[in-house]
């Protein structure tokens, strides 16, 4: 028999997974890689290459979480 020990409510769970992905959507990623800023694009994030910045839609989140 496995125990489970839950420290935040469902709710509490997608507050945070909803405003994490404001962030990445909004705010976005630094990567120091120019091979993972392509990687980011060819996979649907808007790049900015001088700013080495990838906003994640939440399509790309959803997709690499299913």
């Amino acid at each position: 028999m496995k125990t489970q020990c839950r420290f935040l409510s469902e709710d509490e769970q997608l507050k945070i997974h909803e405003r994490s992905i404001k962030i990445l959507e909004e705010v976005g990623v630094k990567f120091l890689s120019e091979k993972a800023l392509k990687i980011m694009e060819k996979n649907g994030a808007s790049v900015d290459k001088k700013e080495k910045l990838a906003k994640i839609p939440r399509e790309m989140v959803d997709q690499a979480l299913s």
